[in-house]
């Protein structure tokens, strides 16, 4: 996944950001206004990941192979 200071949110989560799962140190927040995904660790200080769309992408076929 890219760090690119364009695809993070500087460490805060948006104003309408929803949390839609909480496991372990992962906390997954949906924001509607920016159609986003936001992941927020515990576990160290990343700020908070904005996956795109080919992160996801790249997740799902890591998981199915």
């Amino acid at each position: 996944m890219t760090r690119d200071k364009n695809l993070t949110t500087g460490g805060k989560l948006l104003a309408d950001a929803v949390l839609i799962e909480a496991r372990g140190p992962w906390k997954i927040h949906c924001s509607e206004s920016e159609r986003t995904v936001q992941v927020q660790t515990t576990d160290y200080h990343p700020g908070i990941l904005k996956p795109t769309q080919h992160d996801f992408r790249l997740f799902t076929d890591m998981a199915s192979e």
